[in-house]
């Protein structure tokens, strides 16, 4: 295990046997004594990792509410546990997958005006993955009026 608390066990996923385009599931199993297993129902599942490569717009109003498409291969949703999100620095919005090359993303509220963030995905809401491009989400607004009369 990488972590163990007292309510969770961190672990390294081993690669899928069958390689890095592999999609589908494998039994998993967890032990803390090497004697006694517990079987988790709905397995473990493998999917090839998607690849960002773009994203447009590059920059959008920092309340949220606005869409931004992100391009690249591999997205799909088609798994039991599949849940797309995109993350724009530490914020994280729901995502949908459109094709194998498009996915929609729903940007979550931002709280800084003056910074540039760095964009991921996941098809997992946890394993993200940083956009190909090295392109920054740049909110905008309104943060000062100067002088206020």
């Amino acid at each position: 295990p990488i972590e163990v608390t007292w309510n969770a066990i961190k672990c390294k996923i081993p690669k899928a046997k069958n390689g890095d385009d592999f999609f589908g599931t494998v039994p998993l199993e967890v032990t803390i004594n090497g004697i006694d297993w517990y079987h988790f129902d709905g397995g473990f599942h493998f999917y090839p990792q998607i690849n960002v490569t773009d994203f447009y717009p590059k920059t959008g109003p920092a309340k949220g509410n606005a869409l931004i498409k992100f391009y690249g291969y591999n997205f799909r949703a088609d798994f039991a546990l599949a849940k797309p999100a995109c993350k724009f620095g530490p914020y994280i919005g729901p995502a949908e997958v459109i094709s194998e090359t498009e996915m929609l993303c729903h940007l979550p509220k931002i709280e800084t005006f003056n910074m540039t963030y760095k964009v991921e995905a996941a098809l997992n809401s946890l394993s993200f993955v940083k956009d190909l491009s090295q392109s920054d989400f740049i909110p905008y607004g309104i943060y000062d009026i100067d002088p206020y009369s």
